[in-house]
């Protein structure tokens, strides 16, 4: 019924393109009868018209500009999360709703004393981990030397180990705190994101490579760097 509800919307439409093109040409027909200078203004000006409103008006010229060039992302893996409701975001508030109080052992690289490393289960792209406190607090001020020392040299272990797993060509590294900063889960946690040329992250729209890893795979390819390069005495983990 819908279908054909739309075939026949799409036949009314290019009927009135039909009149409208008609009745313009028997306009400039009969202009230039009267007046050939005129009718050539006025044949450019309809021209001018027609493309702005093709282009512009009615499909959005950017669109059709990059239409092409672009290419469409499947990653189902941010569906669950994206499709949360807000009230369910909102009870990340309170510890027991918390999915960083519960730590996933699929998605967990690395634990220390006070904080923990994890591959994100809705990333944005591949190698995207999260360094996390344990204790449940929201505010970089909130944390306790020794917190702020295990978390700061995860990401550098983050790093140092994303650099020789996926060799990136940069980071995006850091933290949103509170709704208004967009931050989604109400518990301190650094975004540690590799980028490439090209790629689609929070910037780029088109001409991107994706690079496609689950994050169980990155973490345990993770975890053998980490033992195999012996981190965490290097980082004082």
């Amino acid at each position: 019924m819908k279908s054909k509800i739309i075939k026949s919307r799409s036949k009314n439409e290019s009927k009135k393109k039909e009149t409208v093109a008609i009745i313009v040409a028997i306009f400039i027909i009969f202009v230039t009868l009267l007046d050939p200078l005129l009718s050539a203004g006025i044949a450019i000006g309809a021209l001018g018209t027609v493309l702005i409103y093709e282009l512009y008006l009615k499909n959005n010229w950017w669109n059709m500009i990059v239409k092409n060039r672009c290419k469409s992302i499947y990653a189902p893996q941010r569906k669950e999360y994206v499709s949360k409701v807000s009230g369910d975001k909102e009870n990340t508030k309170d510890p027991n709703f918390c999915p960083f109080c519960k730590k996933e052992k699929e998605l967990l690289i690395l634990e220390t004393k006070k904080c923990f490393l994890q591959a994100n289960k809705y990333p944005y792209e591949s190698g995207h981990v999260l360094a996390i406190p344990k204790r449940h607090v929201n505010q970089i001020i909130d944390l306790t030397s020794q917190e702020r020392k295990e978390l700061f040299n995860l990401i550098d272990l983050s790093v140092y180990s994303l650099d020789k797993l996926m060799k990136p060509e940069g980071y995006n590294i850091g933290c949103s705190v509170g709704r208004i900063a967009g931050e989604s889960v109400l518990h301190l946690h650094f975004h540690i994101l590799p980028r490439y040329k090209g790629d689609v992250g929070w910037n780029r729209l088109c001409d991107f490579n994706v690079v496609s890893t689950s994050p169980q795979e990155l973490t345990i390819n993770l975890r053998k760097i980490i033992i195999k390069d012996k981190l965490i005495k290097k980082f004082d983990l």
